[in-house]
């Protein structure tokens, strides 16, 4: 992050001396008016602080190694995100800017040296992994199924960063597998860095010993549960009348939590609909102008926190007739529950527009402001669908659906029903306002790209 930080500061000065000293190699008159230097030279580096921590809200930086492809498309995304939420702050605060050139000539720089150290650090830790130096020494324990790990196990045994100590699992035997006696003196020597458990199976009591001693001896334990555990994912510890209890929790947005969330849809949605009121303006006269018979908005039946129903509003972007025509087109959506169709012939020429660029949910910020959805949320669902839901998923209806959300980020229409049911809980129960914050930057990269979840 520091490295970062430093890069995106050293652009913005480099930017700021070419504006004072060659600017005029652009055929511009030089600047008049602009900070000096000092109060540049604070104010950039305040700004390249606030950028990387946005930047890290994003994911961009991940314990793990990921393919440096990702890696680069998630800096490329995380720094525009970033930078979009921090010139909307700009533009709320009104704070007097440098300059343009600045801003645009010192992001491109930004990006191209983030570009460029993130090569340059990967490949310095890669080679000294190589040489012993910053690795991690690892156990992994998984299954019987061996076949259904082998891309898990394929990335440890090939990156330089980790140290494969050995691979337990039930049954197995041969190089680089482990009998549990000799698993258990790994662990017991201290020299071990991490375990990495992924498995089914819950309640072993040999598993529970290793995790003990390895706690014990200072390693770091992993544990990828199966999404049967979910329910076990949100425990308070508390006591009762003196006594030792553990309370199982089906949402973190409870309390103090839920009153922080409910007051920060109250403000973003009311400051949302003052500020877009002329977008608003501009996008229900070209639906006018499109169709004069038909309304402007569209209200869709939809169940909201505790089952109950309310109207969710959002911009036209289909035929009057569009519920009639439903009804003689077969669902493309894997799983029977949600309904998608792939070039859906109902869609307006103007609606295309509206849903690439998701302004279709505009009108949703009404519904937020009146306390029937959130900002960021599980997305509301037709009463029919609900109907369909396993009795285990319903307990999403236990809070506000929202205009965006964790499963709509990561590939909404794309999603079976378990996949996007799975996302939903997991969000539900691992709620916290950095968790929103993450979402909401990653929803603005979404639409800088102009992807339609």
């Amino acid at each position: 992050m520091i490295w970062d930080a430093g890069l995106i500061w050293l652009a913005f000065l480099i930017s700021y001396w070419i504006r004072i000293h060659y600017f005029d190699w652009f055929f511009l008159s030089s600047p008049h008016v602009l900070l000096p230097f000092e109060s540049f030279f604070e104010f950039s580096a305040v700004f390249s602080i606030v950028l990387v921590g946005i930047m890290a809200l994003y994911g961009r930086y991940q314990e793990y190694d990921e393919p440096l492809g990702e890696n680069l498309w998630h800096l490329f995304w995380g720094f525009c995100g970033g930078l979009a939420v921090v010139l909307v702050f700009f533009y709320f605060v009104q704070i007097v800017f440098f300059s343009r050139f600045i801003l645009g000539f010192g992001s491109i720089l930004a990006l191209v040296f983030l570009i460029i150290g993130s090569v340059v650090e990967r490949q310095m830790r890669l080679w000294l992994n190589r040489f012993g130096w910053g690795t991690v020494r690892i156990i992994i324990v998984i299954g019987k199924e061996i076949k259904h790990y082998k891309n898990f196990l394929s990335f440890f045994k090939n990156h330089p960063h980790y140290q494969l100590a050995g691979i337990f699992a039930d049954g197995q035997s041969g190089e680089n597998f482990l009998n549990p006696e000799r698993l258990e003196e790994i662990i017991a020597d201290g020299t071990l860095d991490e375990i990495f458990i992924y498995q089914k199976k819950e309640n072993d009591p040999f598993l529970i010993k290793i995790i003990n001693e390895a706690q014990i001896k200072g390693a770091t334990v992993h544990l990828l549960p199966d999404i049967t555990q979910l329910d076990m994912a949100l425990v308070k510890p508390q006591t009762f009348n003196g006594m030792p209890m553990v309370t199982l929790l089906n949402s973190r947005i409870r309390g103090w939590g839920g009153v922080l969330k409910n007051f920060a849809d109250f403000v973003f949605s009311t400051l949302a609909l003052v500020f877009l009121s002329p977008l608003f303006l501009v996008i229900s006269l070209l639906i006018f102008h499109e169709n004069s018979q038909a309304p402007i908005f569209y209200r869709s039946r939809r169940v909201g926190q505790n089952g109950v129903l309310f109207d969710c509003i959002k911009f036209r972007t289909m035929r009057i007739d569009a519920d009639k025509m439903k009804k003689k087109l077969k669902n493309e959506r894997t799983g029977g529950i949600f309904f998608k169709v792939k070039n859906d012939p109902r869609i307006t020429k103007i609606g295309k527009f509206l849903r690439k660029t998701s302004l279709d949910e505009l009108p949703q910020l009404w519904n937020v402001f009146l306390g029937e959805m959130s900002l960021i949320g599980p997305r509301p669902h037709l009463p029919e669908e609900v109907k369909k839901y396993p009795k285990k998923n319903r307990e999403l209806l236990s809070i506000k659906p929202g205009i965006t959300g964790f499963s709509q980020v990561n590939g909404r229409s794309d999603l079976d029903f378990e996949t996007e049911m799975r996302y939903e809980t997991f969000y539900m129960k691992q709620w916290s306002p950095w968790l929103d914050m993450l979402i909401f930057i990653k929803t603005i990269g979404i639409i800088i790209r102009g992807k339609n979840w």
